[in-house]
């Protein structure tokens, strides 16, 4: 066995002490499993059982905490991996909720860890000696930690081996630049995710933007995320992100995925700008601009914008409230994408989109996009308003008709090859 995950309640406990027992009886040694290379342990089922577990040939031990610190059988466990698991690569030490009290422990943990590549522990603040550790380890890959407060500290340093990086910060304007400085120098750097705690307004997003393009190699990154670290659930927004908040990523030529869950409106979101991000992002894969569910607003982008993103021949997931309703030049097109078909296109969240005319809208969606396999939007959640009532009634109904269109499509194509066969 090379696996074990332990996610099981506490009346299995005896089953432990009972493999305990007989391993004392017979003077075997530990670990119980000697071939195990990755261990994940969830807390509440005692971390004293999996001292049984740990072995030189463990290279990946994930543990969830079921409480907002650490306990005494905890921190053995995590003293002991230094003597016990000496090639250790990957440590994930996740939380139900931040930690506070256990800064000096946790950074005495990773500074005793040498083979480290991959650090997952986004509820605990380390000290600058530890953060300084990380960056000096030659295999480094991935990292997902809280920087809070201490950046300034904290000399620029390299993550020579660094590709993957995401963290905490207070604020997207401060933190986010302290955060970017830090990492200019780690050239593998392709993936960099923010959460911050504070909403940003478009200006310190376009400040982040900016910072992305000077202080990061952007012709390597593929990926971008920034986020609340708390969810949006009726949360109002208080911004609109501008267009020129987004420009100076643009630089990042071989983006795949671009992110941004935080509660700005997108009403500046228009044709133009997703026919730049087709002619930019080629490559990309996910375009996600966060729907929120309990707010109404949608972007000036119609379904033409839409088309204008099934040049990206590898996308296939799209988030943004479009403005659903037709115009008369698209309604009265044969064939609204110019004979494009993107067939790799399977996920469309179009949240609170109005629309006007279902039955052209699943044509126009099947026409350029035969292959969606989920459509979400918003489904009323109670709301009595007739005009709400009419336009999720509208998109349950273009819904249908879909995958009524894709099932005709599908018989058509099934009789033309029966055709061709015959001839």
């Amino acid at each position: 066995m090379k696996t074990l995950t332990c996610s099981f309640g506490s009346d299995t406990a005896e089953v432990f002490r009972t493999l305990e027992h007989s391993l004392d009886i017979a003077h075997l040694p530990r670990p119980l499993l000697p071939n195990l290379r990755s261990l994940e342990w969830h807390e509440g089922y005692s971390l004293w059982d999996a001292f049984l577990f740990l072995g030189p040939t463990l290279t990946n031990i994930h543990v969830l905490l079921r409480n907002d610190s650490l306990s005494l059988e905890g921190q053995c466990l995590l003293a002991a991996l230094r003597a016990k698991v000496p090639l250790l690569k990957g440590l994930s030490i996740e939380s139900d909720s931040p930690t506070h009290d256990k800064e000096l422990f946790m950074s005495d943990i990773i500074c005793s860890l040498s083979q480290l590549c991959r650090v997952s522990c986004p509820h605990f603040v380390l000290a600058p000696c530890a953060v300084i550790h990380l960056a000096s380890l030659p295999g480094l890959q991935k990292l997902h930690l809280q920087l809070k407060g201490i950046l300034e500290h904290i000399p620029q340093t390299s993550f020579p081996a660094l590709q993957e990086v995401s963290t905490i910060v207070d604020d997207l304007s401060t933190g986010g630049n302290h955060f970017l400085a830090l990492f200019s120098k780690s050239l593998a750097l392709t993936d960099v995710r923010i959460s911050t705690n504070k909403i940003p307004s478009s200006e310190q997003f376009h400040h982040f933007s900016s910072m992305i393009a000077k202080h990061c190699s952007p012709h390597n990154l593929t990926a971008i995320m920034v986020n609340l670290t708390w969810e949006l659930e009726d949360l109002v927004p208080n911004y609109a992100l501008e267009v020129h908040a987004l420009e100076p990523l643009f630089a990042c030529s071989n983006l795949e995925s671009l992110k941004i869950r935080t509660p700005f409106t997108y009403r500046r979101i228009d044709n133009a700008l997703l026919a730049k991000v087709a002619s930019v992002w080629l490559q990309l894969q996910e375009l996600d601009f966060v729907v929120d569910y309990c707010s109404f607003h949608h972007a000036s982008a119609d379904l033409v914008g839409l088309v204008h993103l099934s040049k990206c021949s590898c996308l296939h997931s799209v988030s943004l409230a479009f403005d659903v309703s037709l115009s008369h030049t698209m309604l009265s097109m044969d064939r609204p994408g110019n004979g494009i078909c993107h067939e790799t296109l399977t996920t469309l969240c179009v949240g609170y989109s109005p629309i006007t005319n279902p039955r052209a809208v699943a044509s126009v969606l099947l026409d350029v996009f035969p292959n969606i396999s989920s459509i979400d939007m918003w489904e009323g959640y109670g709301n009595e308003d007739q005009e709400h009532v009419d336009m999720c009634s509208s998109w349950v109904k273009m819904k249908e008709l879909y995958a009524s269109f894709v099932g005709i499509r599908k018989q058509e194509r099934l009789w033309a090859a029966k055709t061709d066969h015959k001839m």
